[in-house]
């Protein structure tokens, strides 16, 4: 319920400013978001602070005990901290998503034969890919296939900057034509699966 009423939040927020006509530059950014929690957890804390002063001016029985005002604080700042880290997450997902240049999935051709072309369709078991062989970030060198999983592929890399160390794992996000295939989800709740979990790295 959290998450999701984080993805709310800020899906209005950007939706908002997807339209000009209602858009407001000086509408709440992520700051101003997560000061909201401070006051909500401000909020809280002063009602609990009423209800134990009641309890202790009456004799009814009262849900809430002076004993228990510890551990409503830990709860409480533990939702308020789960709150803020989802609030965070889907931020930065939603900004990624609307931001990026170009398709934060890889290109088809990676993952295929050295000669293959976007008019040839897709072979989702081949081996031997474009990808072998490759230099990532002027540095690593794809060595190796591993496997697939939920996500996508799995790679050994070596660094050339390091030959002694032990071997180094890279994983690669499938791509676009790939997404329902392998992962049956549909391409939009694969990237979002994709930036949530870029967005915990």
């Amino acid at each position: 319920p959290l998450r999701a009423a984080c993805m709310d939040l800020v899906a209005y927020h950007w939706g908002r400013k997807k339209d000009s006509d209602c858009y407001d530059p000086n509408e709440p950014q992520l700051e101003d978001l997560e000061a909201s929690i401070e006051l909500f957890e401000e909020a809280i804390l002063e009602v609990m602070a009423t209800e134990l002063a009641l309890a202790a001016q009456t004799v009814v029985p009262s849900e809430l005990a002076k004993v228990d005002a510890p551990r409503c604080r830990d709860i409480l700042s533990r939702l308020v901290n789960e709150l803020g880290r989802h609030l965070d997450s889907e931020w930065l997902i939603v900004q990624t998503s609307g931001s990026s240049a170009h398709s934060i999935l890889p290109e088809p051709r990676l993952f295929q034969v050295l000669d293959w072309s976007p008019s040839l369709d897709f072979d989702f078991g081949a081996a031997k890919t474009a990808f072998l062989g490759a230099e990532v970030a002027g540095r690593y060198i794809v060595s190796h296939y591993v496997n697939r999983g939920a996500m996508g592929r799995v790679w050994v890399v070596e660094d050339r900057l390091n030959v002694e160390t032990m071997p180094l794992c890279l994983k690669t996000f499938y791509c676009e034509c790939e997404c329902e295939e392998m992962s049956n989800l549909s391409v939009r709740d694969f990237k979002r699966c994709v930036l949530e979990e870029l967005s915990q790295v």
